[in-house]
């Protein structure tokens, strides 16, 4: 059993890793349309260092890190 960073047990997390990749389909089924995109562009024009600006409208909480 994994512990969370307040000590407690998080049983989540020990299911959290797989050994061996993902088929596309379940990734692809697992999350967003921009997600996907994004992944479909990489692929085609390759890794690039890029800059992100995050505008976030009010009111918001935010906790960077």
């Amino acid at each position: 059993m994994t512990h969370s960073p307040k000590g407690t047990d998080a049983p989540g997390l020990t299911n959290a890793y797989t050994s061996a990749p993902l088929a596309d389909a379940t990734i692809h089924a697992r999350t967003d349309s921009y997600f996907n995109r994004t992944r479909e562009i990489v692929s085609h024009f390759g890794d690039a260092q890029v800059t992100y600006a995050f505008f976030i409208r009010r009111p918001v909480i935010s906790a960077p890190g």
